[in-house]
């Protein structure tokens, strides 16, 4: 079994809205307007039974094309960290998207069913907010998954163990800034994390 399915987007704003400094706190305002467009892709594919192999891409291009900018709060219209720029790049947008998984199930007889998935992702870089700060930009990163769920032949017992992050990514994943106070916060991710959760269905 295979599909392939491919979508494309455009969009064009009015009175866009984005978070804007005002004072020691962030509120939403009308900047102008902008145009979004890309395109994804979905693959899946069960080449052999008890095989599944899935995966996307997506490209994302943002940008404003036209800004007010005298009519947002500002320390100083002339300090491109005070207020956006017609060339700032949406926060939180990454141009470029992807992932991929492989599914694997494995019979164990009257011992149950386990289920193997290994999965990875892929996104480039992206700033986390509108001014664009390089301290707080989230670089390009790519993260891979494993997971094995176990289910007993009768279904009432299943065991799920996983482990985030395989390659013990440290990268900083969000991060904000205050110009008020000229404070900039920084959160990184926590790197490898493993779990195991069992369950009994009555």
């Amino acid at each position: 079994t295979f599909s392939l399915n491919a979508a494309g987007f455009f969009m064009d704003y009015k009175d866009i809205q984005v978070r804007v400094p005002v004072g020691v706190s962030q509120v939403e305002d009308n900047v102008g307007t902008a145009e979004v467009s890309g395109f994804e892709l979905e693959l899946k594919w069960q080449p052999l039974a008890r095989w599944l192999i899935e995966a996307s891409l997506g490209y994302t291009n943002a940008k404003y094309t036209a800004l007010d900018i005298n009519a947002l709060p500002s320390v100083d219209l002339n300090d491109p960290f005070s207020v956006i720029q017609i060339d700032n790049k949406f926060d939180h947008v990454p141009e470029f998207s992807g992932s991929a998984s492989i599914l694997r199930e494995f019979s164990l007889g009257d011992y149950g069913m386990l289920v193997a998935l290994f999965s990875g992702n892929a996104k480039s870089s992206y700033f986390n907010e509108p001014l664009n700060l390089p301290q707080i930009k989230t670089p390009s990163v790519e993260l891979f998954d494993a997971t094995f769920v176990w289910t007993s032949t009768d279904e009432r017992y299943t065991a799920n163990f996983g482990v985030k992050n395989l390659t013990d990514e440290r990268y900083l994943q969000t991060g904000f800034f205050n110009p008020t106070i000229g404070t900039i916060e920084q959160i990184h991710d926590r790197g490898r994390q493993w779990y195991l959760t069992g369950r009994y269905n009555f």
